[in-house]
């Protein structure tokens, strides 16, 4: 009879097992937003394009003209030649009544639409005035215009050592996130393993920032792609957001 109720046991737990993997698998699917362009499948969550493969959702770069409905709150405004821009994780949006459409950088459009140099007239073999003189040797200035938040050695090393000092931050936050999705037992267990989880990966991150500051990496995510360079190798960039 013991046996018996220990089999039954043994089912009962791993069934309840089962079902807490499909509820926890759907809720991760209702997170993401589903978006369509150009007959390509993309999601969106938190400032991130996202595709589906074998191994799940993998980072993407931002496809041109998306539509999302909302930004997350660290979202920002920027003005350009009079026209405003929002701009969250490298990727610039046009607020449009459906929501806020992704547009290229506003920055690369206005240094394309800049005037050519004017062509220079002809120099002749006669003694100019001061004035012609002047306009001969005068030189034409285009200054390209930067674009925020560019990522370089010094922001590589800023961002290393804050995660390295406030790393274990990540436990509350994962834990009060949690706690307002699931409720206050699924904040105090797995919530707090999964803070834990993510503490010790932005420490190791933290110091391999710190460590390679100088050193342009693989794997590094800047403008929406990940590819060699001095942007974070995980998301969201800093601990405290």
């Amino acid at each position: 009879m013991s046996k018996v109720l220990s089999i039954c046991l043994i089912f009962t737990i791993l069934a309840i097992s089962v079902a807490n993997a499909e509820e926890k698998k759907e809720n991760q699917e209702a997170s993401y937003q589903p978006v369509t362009v150009d007959g390509m499948n993309y999601y969106y969550k938190g400032g991130t394009f996202y595709q589906r493969s074998s191994a799940g959702y993998v980072i993407v770069a931002a496809p041109k003209g998306a539509v999302v409905p909302a930004l997350p709150p660290e979202a920002t405004t920027i003005t350009v030649n009079g026209k405003s821009y929002s701009y969250c994780n490298y990727i610039y949006y046009k607020e449009v009544p459906s929501g806020y459409a992704v547009t290229g950088s506003p920055f690369a459009t206005e240094a394309q639409a800049a005037p050519p140099p004017p062509a220079q007239a002809p120099v002749q073999n006669t003694p100019a005035t001061p004035a012609v003189q002047a306009t001969v040797i005068q030189p034409v200035i285009y200054q390209q215009p930067r674009e925020p938040d560019s990522q370089n050695p010094i922001k590589k090393l800023g961002r290393g050592i804050v995660n390295v000092v406030l790393g274990v931050c990540e436990i509350p936050i994962n834990m009060d996130d949690i706690a307002r999705k699931e409720g206050p037992l699924q904040s105090m267990s797995y919530g707090f393993l999964k803070g834990t989880g993510f503490f010790v990966l932005r420490e190791v991150v933290g110091v391999t920032e710190v460590g390679t500051f100088l050193i342009p990496l693989p794997g590094t995510i800047e403008n929406g792609v990940r590819d060699w360079g001095y942007g974070p190798l995980m998301l969201p960039e800093w601990v405290v957001r």
